[in-house]
């Protein structure tokens, strides 16, 4: 018989919080007492507005650009025409989404079949328990493979999977956001990060003699990056166990359904015959996938040169390919396991899966109105570029130099959030700048790389915290901003202090990042 409690976490009166842990509290209090985050991105832009008119006219230029920029204010007549033009379009342009449109559709559909539950508890509820953390991590951190899909799809499986454990499913949202984001970069294998930043370094190169000639390409930090992706979950699990699971146990206010069945881990015929559709339609799926990837001329091929890197119809809408795998994935479990029998519970399933996300489009709309005025003052190009003249200036050499870029760049996260764009700005600074120091661009793109990770999930107006607050509040209900930063803390700063070391170890053996990408020129 099955049964369903509710589990809530309990205080042992005699365990006395740590000093750390109550700094974190602390922080937690604090932070949720700030407004919902609809309301901090307003404020957020109404700050934008009136710097933009505080710094209207202040002129600088990007090295390598013979066009003068200068910051501009929208609190003039046409300004206020652009705002008003472009409420909605902002909203429909913002990149997350039609993302997350797509893949909440798509996983609604798994949802509701109940395949993500029966995977898990047919194959990984078998993982120890001590091992859990650790992999569960390096999935996460290696999550940049499917992009922004990852924060999606991991808190949702990761959930199941840490109740089916008895662990608490709080600490999976954490352990998500953690490795996507703060250990963004990091990964086995090459990713669209890499791609996209290898791109944006060469463009850099024809500004000195010294790197017309040098080769830069996806690859070029893998050495580094693949090493990482091995020692931040292998760190995360220690702060995870000595710190943030501790301070979650003493928090009352979460609460998850516990299912008590002997029998749980026992699948019906019904589920069984569900995960055989799975599978067949997993392989027929993926041999179509890769029939059209190397096969000569394949469709997913880039129509011009051939190739699949840098740029192809496969990397280029891998989202929507594994978008379709979900959905197809799903239906075709729920038919073979009996959950789904009609196009009314296809449609269900997609409904329930849009529904979760009403509340964030919410929040989008208020979030692409502040990253519309950010860029159209110019003040995120004011701001990058001066971090990089500040950089030329000090007296910094030698590894603290290094330790000063990773520390701005962290800075920088907080004001500018994409990877691209931040690079796009810094890297003609960056890039020139370390090879009259006589290091390799492949070494500045890989210090820029990490302090573009370490504060990811420590910014309170990141566009990833609705997504991960929407999450939160189905197991605790009073959770706000407050609750993500002071729980990301001990991860940024572990990632901070690893990323580090690693860096250091690097930098003194002088090893190479990545093939053919040595430290020095």
């Amino acid at each position: 018989m099955l049964m369903q409690r509710k589990r809530r976490n309990s205080v042992n009166p005699a365990e006395h919080p740590s000093f750390f842990s109550r700094f974190l509290s602390k922080i937690e209090r604090i932070g949720n007492t700030f407004p919902h985050p609809f309301l901090l991105f307003i404020i957020c832009s109404v700050l934008v507005l009136f710097a933009g008119e505080i710094f209207k006219g202040t002129t600088f230029t990007i090295p390598g650009e013979n066009t003068e920029l200068q910051v501009v204010s929208l609190l003039n007549r046409e300004g206020f025409v652009h705002i008003l033009s472009n409420l909605l379009p902002n909203f429909i342009s913002f990149p997350l989404i039609p993302l997350i449109f797509v893949f909440t559709l798509a996983i609604g559909v798994g949802e509701k079949s109940g395949l993500y539950h029966v995977v898990i508890l047919k194959f990984f509820h078998k993982i120890p328990d001590f091992l859990l953390y650790f992999i569960f991590l390096f999935v996460a951190i290696n999550g940049n493979i499917i992009s922004d899909a990852a924060l999606i799809l991991l808190p949702t499986i990761g959930s199941i999977l840490f109740i089916s454990k008895g662990k608490n499913p709080v600490l999976a949202i954490f352990l998500s956001y953690a490795g996507y984001l703060a250990g963004l970069s990091a990964n086995t294998l090459i990713a669209g990060t890499d791609v996209l930043v290898a791109g944006i370094t060469e463009d850099s190169l024809d500004f000195l003699n010294i790197t017309r000639d040098l080769a830069i390409h996806p690859a070029c930090n893998w050495y580094f990056m693949l090493t990482s992706s091995l020692l931040l979950p292998l760190a995360a699990t220690w702060v995870t166990t000595r710190f943030v699971e501790p301070l979650l146990a003493r928090d009352t206010s979460i609460t998850w359904t516990v299912e008590e069945n002997t029998d749980i881990f026992t699948l019906t015929a019904e589920q069984n015959r569900g995960l055989r559709f799975a599978f067949i339609t997993t392989v027929l799926y993926f041999l179509l996938i890769l029939f059209m990837l190397f096969l000569p001329n394949g469709w997913l091929r880039n129509i011009t040169t051939g190739e699949i890197l840098p740029s192809s119809p496969f990397l280029n809408n891998i989202t929507v390919i594994l978008a379709i795998y979900f959905f197809l994935v799903g239906l075709m479990y729920g038919i073979g396991a009996k959950t789904i029998r009609s196009s009314f519970d296809i449609a269900e399933g997609m409904i329930s899966g849009i529904g979760n996300i009403t509340g964030l489009l919410v929040i989008f709309f208020f979030a692409a109105q502040f990253v519309d005025y950010f860029a159209q003052t110019n003040l995120a190009s004011f701001l990058a570029i001066k971090g990089a003249e500040f950089l030329q200036k000090s007296n910094f050499t030698g590894f603290p130099l290094l330790v000063l870029i990773i520390i701005l760049v962290s800075i920088l996260n907080f004001f500018i959030g994409t990877v691209g764009s931040k690079w796009s700005m810094m890297a003609p600074v960056l890039v020139p700048m370390f090879a009259l120091l006589g290091y390799h661009p492949a070494f500045a793109q890989c210090v820029y790389r990490i302090g573009d990770a370490i504060t990811n999930t420590i910014n309170p107006i990141s566009v990833y915290i609705p997504m991960i607050l929407m999450y939160l509040k189905k197991y605790k209900k009073n959770a706000g901003v407050g609750t993500i930063v002071a729980y990301q803390i001990p991860y940024a700063i572990c990632f901070f202090v690893i990323w580090t070391l690693q860096l250091a170890i690097w930098y003194f053996l002088d090893l190479p990042v990545g093939p053919l990408s040595p430290i020095l020129l």
